[in-house]
């Protein structure tokens, strides 16, 4: 039987495609792409385990990390930047399982940065505070 989706050959039984991730419930008859079955890369982490898992559902970040980047702690969004862009190559290159992975990191390091800004204008404000309470002490 092959996968009506990319025209992979599929096991005895097997319930997703090893090679795009499409469920195979509701295959009547087995169809069979010629010609069609190479031009997709493989995908490099099996998403059996994960059928929910596609392109679509992995969010890279990259808008929030660049105005992490921007606005609050640049150290730390640069790297979430890094992480967001091996988002979109490793969903190009079909490794679903590695650009979840980057996907986490990105969001992560992305939220570092806000906690990080958003700590130290806190400290910040809090010094000035202290200051202007003292100087009306004199």
């Amino acid at each position: 039987m092959h996968c009506a989706s990319c025209g992979n050959q599929l096991a005895e039984g097997a319930s997703f495609c090893s090679k795009c991730g499409k469920s195979t419930s509701g295959q009547s008859e087995p169809t069979s792409q010629s010609g069609d079955s190479g031009t997709q890369p493989p995908v490099v982490a099996s998403t059996a385990s994960d059928p929910t898992l596609n392109a679509a559902s992995i969010p890279s970040y990259l808008p929030y990390s660049i105005l992490a980047t921007l606005l609050c702690c640049p150290p730390l969004g640069v790297v979430g930047i890094v992480y967001s862009s091996q988002v979109m190559s490793k969903v190009s290159a079909r490794d679903l399982v590695g650009a979840k992975k980057d996907s986490a990191k990105a969001k992560t390091w992305t939220w570092a940065s806000v906690i990080v800004a958003l700590a130290g204008w806190c400290i910040y404000g809090f010094i000035f505070l202290i200051a202007g309470i003292m100087d009306l002490g004199d």
